[in-house]
């Protein structure tokens, strides 16, 4: 018999704060339900949205401008599309001038609307470049064009947002994996809408070995019993869909207790200062900590570590790392954990 189709849940209450803010930033790994959230807000908020995936699309200017047009019409938002239209025929233009062109059709769009319109832009850490710079252009002509005043503008969602979008939104309300995993009510929530009902105990073990990950606890739903394996399940998931290099370093960093730039380079072997930003990229759920540094939830970090073993040469570098960095207590703890 197949699984039962697992519908959302929704929490209502962080849905409801989020539908009346003008401005809402969604930054988390994958599997969090960002772009379900980001639907679920259109619906409450009960306005018209244009919808823009940057998931699939190119970093340049063009192609970013390209797929707004195609959210606009996807939208029925016509005069919005006509214009566009007009914008991508501008023989010759720079990107300034592409920029501002797009985004006073926006504001003549607002402008003749009775009714609001809510732009939700899904992966929009995929922006870079050109292509960042007319995503952040057209979220300040939503967040600033004219228009229903108190309405809700813009929604914008992905794995680590560009500062100049983050920039564009200075009153955004943000949130993050603290809020978007759930709770062990969720969790039993999610468990009696596909008819699988659990008890409290079940619940907190499965939120123990997922951390709240939505994705792992969804999965959990889907198997045969209810067990905390779904974690490594949905972290296959996740890394199926990266390069295989990324899977290894993964591995390599849920050795380390604490992650920043230097550090999952040093577990990764790698040259580059990247590693960390390739890995939130893939959507590997890392949290940032108050202390400001950021970590694997621990049972991620457990699911992961047994994949790869480090040699003296990595562990004595994020050892240095950690010391370089004025933490000794975490270097020392490294090192006793991998001896």
């Amino acid at each position: 018999m197949p699984a039962a189709p697992i519908a959302p849940i929704v929490r209502e209450r962080l849905v409801a704060r989020l539908a009346a803010a003008r401005a809402v930033i969604l930054e988390a790994g994958g599997g969090y339900g960002k772009s379900t959230l980001a639907e679920q807000i259109v619906a409450a908020a009960g306005v018209a949205a244009v919808t823009l995936d940057l998931g699939d699309v190119g970093p340049g200017a063009g192609p970013v401008l390209g797929a707004f047009r195609r959210a606009v019409r996807a939208a029925g938002l016509g005069v919005l599309d006509t214009s566009l239209g007009e914008v991508a025929e501008s023989e010759g233009a720079d990107v300034a001038s592409l920029v501002a062109a797009a985004t006073t059709a926006v504001r003549d769009e607002l402008a003749a609307r009775a009714d609001p319109v809510l732009l939700v832009i899904d992966e929009a850490g995929m922006a870079a470049g050109d292509g960042m710079t007319v995503v952040a252009a057209i979220v300040d002509a939503f967040l600033t064009g004219p228009g229903a005043g108190g309405a809700p503008r813009v929604v914008v969602g992905g794995r680590a947002i560009p500062p100049a979008v983050i920039a564009a939104m200075p009153d955004a309300v943000r949130v993050g994996p603290a809020e978007l995993a759930f709770s062990t009510d969720d969790i039993e929530a999610l468990a009696r809408g596909v008819g699988r009902p659990i008890d409290a105990i079940t619940g907190a073990t499965i939120h123990a070995a997922t951390d709240g990950w939505p994705l792992a606890a969804t999965l959990a739903m889907a198997a045969p019993t209810p067990i905390p394996a779904s974690l490594t399940a949905g972290l296959d998931a996740l890394l199926a869909t990266a390069d295989p290099s990324v899977a290894r370093d993964a591995a390599a960093v849920a050795h380390l207790p604490r992650l920043d730039v230097r550090t999952a380079a040093a577990a990764a072997g790698a040259a580059d200062a990247g590693t960390l930003d390739r890995l939130v990229a893939a959507g590997l759920p890392i949290r940032q900590r108050a202390d400001g540094w950021q970590e694997l939830p621990d049972p991620i970090r457990a699911a992961l570590r047994g994949r790869i073993g480090l040699d003296r040469t990595r562990v004595q570098a994020i050892a240095d790392a950690y010391l370089d960095a004025g933490e000794p207590a975490l270097a020392l703890a490294f090192l006793l954990a991998e001896n």
